[in-house]
């Protein structure tokens, strides 16, 4: 056999044999949740869409709400984050309908939620809901040594985020500190929709009445 059909043929044997990592396009996420202790930046993640599933655990999801604890008044406060994991998160996925019992995030897998800010006025709890978008990437590996990936995809998605707060009082001033949600152990909690969502009236509010305070008071500095 002439030398150049060997070549052809070895390289032939190569492609088929060597393991291959699944590379999805990016998939839409429409379901499921993220629910963040934001003070220890620990999350429950499982998200859900066509032919997709994931669900793990994470010790590196760093919240918005960290940057302001305890919160003041009238100053833009924003429910994003920021999941980007440095250790080892376990956990399952299916990926285009592929089933993996046993996966494992690192390096390589992160994910940005972004909302609209909102300023905190009143004296007492309030719960803050605001949409959200995410946009993100997960890579997927058969071992904890991160060494051999199965999968690598794009995630994107859209969905309504809360939060709830407590008030108290220190040197005359009321502070808003993050307190769970009722009936969870959380406070932040991102939940996917396969719809667009807009804030609750009483957000929408929070929104304007803080938009209000800080038009006046630019007002008043250039007068």
């Amino acid at each position: 056999m002439p030398t150049h059909r060997i070549v052809t043929a070895t390289l032939a044997l190569l492609l088929v044999t060597r393991p291959s990592t699944l590379r999805a396009d990016p998939i839409t996420v429409t379901g499921g949740h993220v629910q963040v202790e934001t003070s220890l930046s620990l999350a429950r993640i499982a998200l859900t869409g066509r032919d997709f599933a994931l669900s793990t655990g994470t010790e590196d999801f760093l919240s918005d709400l960290r940057q302001c604890a305890p919160c003041e008044p009238n100053v833009p406060v924003s429910l994003g984050a920021r999941w980007a994991p440095t250790g080892i998160n376990g956990g399952s996925a299916t990926v285009n309908g592929v089933h993996f019992s046993e996966v494992f995030f690192g390096p390589g897998s992160s994910g940005t939620f972004t909302t609209p800010t909102v300023t905190l006025a009143g004296s007492g709890p309030v719960t803050v809901t605001l949409p959200f978008t995410f946009r993100g990437t997960v890579t997927g590996f058969a071992s904890s040594q991160f060494d051999d990936p199965v999968f690598t995809t794009g995630l994107v998605g859209s969905g309504t985020a809360r939060a709830r707060f407590n008030t108290f009082v220190s040197d005359g001033t009321t502070l808003f500190s993050t307190t769970d949600l009722p009936g969870t152990d959380f406070q932040l909690e991102y939940r996917f929709s396969s719809v667009s969502t807009t804030p609750e009236p009483a957000t929408l509010l929070l929104m304007t009445s803080g938009a209000l305070v800080l038009e006046a008071r630019r007002r008043r500095r250039t007068v």
